[in-house]
Parts: structure tokens; sequence; C-alpha cells
């Protein structure tokens, strides 16, 4: 119960991002194959950009709000579970922030790369949950789930700038 109630917040908040994202996948697809990949990388940055300027703070001020959040929600009581959503809100900010990747990697012709992240992402949590919990317990868990997204986000925005040949810092 504890899980599923600070895991529940985090994922509305994935969830609003996410159908918000679904909209792009079509404009960058339509935009690579009429003029190609240069025409993409400013609709990627912008789209990169607009996702930032939203989720950091969104995604902070959930962290911010969790305790009184929950404390009201659901009574006294439940300090795992705003443990849990504190520890996991960054992690999966991360991944929405690596949202802009996944999808122009598949609108330039590369979905594999994509579901080559996700696997990384359900293999690492498999191993590292199962490794982790064993460790530290419940905690170990979230530890777990956390590095994993955390790895996989990193890994397909070194992927997607290989592919289009500008600096992961830009």
């Amino acid at each position: 119960a504890f899980y599923e109630i600070g895991f529940r917040m985090i994922s509305l908040a994935t969830n609003a991002f996410n159908s918000l994202a679904g909209t792009v996948l079509p404009a960058l697809t339509k935009v690579n194959t009429e003029s190609g990949l240069e025409k993409v990388k400013p609709m990627f940055h912008y789209f990169s950009k607009y996702v930032s300027f939203l989720a950091i703070p969104g995604f902070t001020l959930i962290f911010i709000l969790s305790r009184p959040f929950i404390e009201t929600w659901m009574g006294p009581g439940f300090e795992t579970s705003i443990v849990t959503l504190q520890i996991m809100i960054f992690p999966f900010m991360i991944g929405i922030l690596a949202n802009p990747s996944i999808l122009c990697i598949q609108s330039i012709g590369y979905p594999k790369y994509a579901m080559f992240t996700i696997a990384i992402r359900g293999i690492l949590n498999f191993v590292l949950g199962y490794i982790f919990i064993r460790m530290f317990g419940y905690y170990g868990l979230l530890i777990g789930i956390a590095i994993a997204n955390i790895i996989s986000s990193i890994w397909i925005e070194i992927i997607l700038h290989r592919f289009i040949k500008t600096s992961i810092l830009n």
C-alpha cells in the first residue's frame, strides 16, 4: 500500500507529460521525411527545452508538497509513502526529460533504440531491484528502480546525440 500511494502520484505526473509528448512524434516524423535530419534537430532542442521548462518545476513542486498532500489525503501514518514519493520523483523526472530523445530517435527511423531503452530499464529494474532489496529491504527496491531509470535515460540521450551529431550539453 505504501508503494502504491507514493507511486500513484508519480504515475499521474508522468502520464500527463507522456500524453502531451505523444503529439510530437508525428510532427518530428513528418519533418524528418520532408526536410531531413537537420530540420529535426531544432525541433528536438525546442521540445527538450519545453519539457524541461515544465517538468523540472512541476516535479519539484510535487516533491515539496508530497508530505502535506499525502498527510491531508491519507492522514497520519503514511511516512513510508511520503519517502517513496520523494525518492522516486527525481529519477522519474529524468525519465520524462529523456522522452524527447525517445520520440526523436523513433522519428528519425531508429525505433529499436527506444525499445532497447525500455528493455534496459526493465532488466536493470529486475536485477538491481533483486540485489538491492536483499541488501536494503523496501528502500533497496526503490533505489534499484531509480538507478534503472537514470541509466536508461542517460543511455538514450547518448545514443540520440550520436545519431543527430550534436553535443549532449546543448
